[in-house]
């Protein structure tokens, strides 16, 4: 029987007798071994303002700490029933379009055909949409979704450039 790669190919490395050999119970921590990463096993912390009942899902607007003393405003939207379900974090567009955030990826804002969150949840996948530092509620000078001409680019400059000269940048800030 010839070996073909799966599905689950990643750049053509995988191919199926090597994914039968995964051990799946094991799976979670062989990436996370892989990427470096620690797995926590304290539940993360945050605080919930709205719940929204929409047809098959809800939409949670939550807020959770960023590490330095912040909080970082995101929607979840989790489908109806039972889980467990799967989990993805939706990241929303750049753009320069610092006023929509985390709102265009679920479908309350900005352009209908950025709103994968949506199609994800609909489709039983609960999903987290934080706003990306500088974006939306997380800018300082206009927290919302109006647009700031002035401000908005400056802000995103300052933060981007202290970050970079900190040997840091903005995607750590995303998330954590």
């Amino acid at each position: 029987m010839a070996v073909r790669p799966t599905k689950h190919s990643t750049r053509g490395r995988w191919v199926e007798q090597e994914w039968k050999s995964v051990d799946h119970n094991n799976l979670r921590d062989e990436i996370s071994k892989f990427l470096k990463f620690d797995i926590s096993d304290i539940s993360p912390q945050f605080e919930t303002t709205t719940i929204t009942e929409e047809e098959g899902y809800s939409r949670l607007l939550i807020c959770y700490g960023d590490g330095e003393g912040g909080n970082i405003p995101a929607y979840l939207l989790l489908p109806e029933g039972r889980g467990p379900f799967p989990a993805v974090l939706v990241q929303h567009q750049h753009n320069s379009q610092w006023h929509l955030g985390k709102s265009e990826v679920i479908g309350l804002a900005g352009d209908p055909l950025q709103a994968f969150g949506l199609a994800l949840v609909k489709k039983g996948i609960v999903v987290l949409a934080p706003d990306s530092i500088c974006f939306a509620d997380r800018r300082q000078n206009q927290p919302g979704l109006e647009p700031d001409e002035a401000g908005d680019w400056l802000q995103h400059y300052n933060e981007m450039s202290y970050r970079l000269l900190s040997g840091d940048s903005l995607i750590i800030f995303i998330v954590f």
